[in-house]
């Protein structure tokens, strides 16, 4: 679920570590969304990705910014990662 977060706000840091550890199991620094996802899912897997923004203020707040991938790229790895009103969507 952190690593979620961590892809839908790239500009705030997370750290999660088990307890009696030092070391982290998972950190997040991205400055941006492509960057979170590298460092979840790699860089072969951003580079099959394309950003969407779609902003419309003619209608009360509709905004939808995101990454998807081209129906035609292989799928390695299936990930949908959806938040809706800043609450994740299962």
């Amino acid at each position: 679920m952190v690593k979620k977060y961590a892809i839908h706000l790239p500009h705030i840091h997370f750290s999660c570590r088990r307890t009696g550890t030092e070391s982290a199991d998972f950190s997040s620094s991205e400055k941006n969304r492509k960057d979170a996802v590298v460092s979840q899912y790699g860089e072969k897997m951003v580079g099959a990705l394309i950003e969407v923004e779609f902003k419309r203020p003619d209608i009360f707040l509709t905004e939808v910014v995101g990454l998807v991938s081209n129906p035609a790229t292989p799928a390695t790895k299936t990930a949908a990662i959806i938040f809706i009103n800043g609450m994740p969507r299962f």
